[in-house]
């Protein structure tokens, strides 16, 4: 078998051979090392959007499968993982592995306790669930909405909170950082005076997080201004219901990314 190579000219990334040493990483973790060095240097690693990545492809990757990629990677040194006092998750991804440093922490030196299954093997029995209620995430993580300095909204107005927490949303699924400020509010609180609920402006979040977030055109589309555009926001939400009730294509929720046993494992 040969190789052949186009010209390189531009759009094209350089990765060192130590990502592919022999017997270092699965061919799943490969691929994702190489997927995320192809990125700028300030890209920002969302699991959400590398659920995204391989959707429609023959064979999809999904939440678990993302996950176990990523501890795999963690594992060897090529991905490194800090919590942040917002909550958040920031993942420090390296182009040649670093050696892994001791937690000073963990006074737990007996054997690990076997009897808890393994999260990335998920025992057929028993399969995954995800939780998908939307409302009652809303509620648990509403203590957490974010306080901005530039959140210029008025405190008096009816639906200031349920704005925060369609931003919050927002921000949980496509791992942007919208503010609470007076333009994003307003677009937000006018779906909300006709009639629709959070729950509807999340759903159409995720869909449009699905369909747009992998398209480098499309994706700066995911913001208040065009999700919930008077004259377009019916239609989205149609089809994101539509959607919600195939579960071969259901769209992913904040509960997807708040879940955090699998951080167990990563030393969170």
């Amino acid at each position: 078998m040969s190789i052949i190579r186009s010209e390189r000219r531009n759009r094209y990334t350089t990765i060192s051979n130590t990502v592919f040493t022999n017997n270092q990483l699965s061919f799943q973790a490969m691929g994702m090392l190489s997927y995320i060095l192809s990125k700028p240097d300030n890209w920002s690693v969302s699991p959400a959007q590398l659920i995204t990545v391989t959707k429609n492809t023959a064979k999809k990757t999904a939440r678990d499968g993302v996950y176990a990629i990523l501890k795999e990677l963690k594992d060897t040194g090529f991905v490194g993982i800090e919590k942040l006092s917002t909550g958040d998750t920031n993942y420090i991804v390296y182009d040649t592995p670093i050696a892994k440093k001791p937690n000073p922490y963990n006074t737990d030196m007996g054997d690990p306790n076997t009897a808890k299954p393994d999260p990335y093997k998920p025992d057929p029995s028993e399969p995954t669930l995800i939780k998908t209620d939307i409302k009652q995430e809303l509620k648990s993580n509403n203590k957490d909405l974010l306080s901005s300095k530039h959140d210029d909204t008025n405190p008096s107005d009816k639906n200031s909170d349920s704005a925060k927490q369609v931003i919050q949303h927002l921000n949980a699924v496509t791992g942007s950082k919208f503010q609470c400020c007076k333009s994003n509010i307003n677009h937000i609180n006018g779906r909300l005076n006709d009639g629709y609920t959070v729950e509807d402006l999340c759903l159409v979040i995720t869909q449009k997080q699905i369909e747009w977030g992998s398209d480098g055109k499309m994706a700066q589309y995911i913001r208040p201004s065009t999700l919930f555009k008077a004259s377009k926001f019916s239609g989205y939400l149609q089809a994101a219901k539509i959607t919600k009730l195939n579960p071969d294509n259901r769209p992913v929720t904040l509960a997807d990314f708040d879940d955090l046993t699998w951080g167990k494992d990563l030393g969170l």
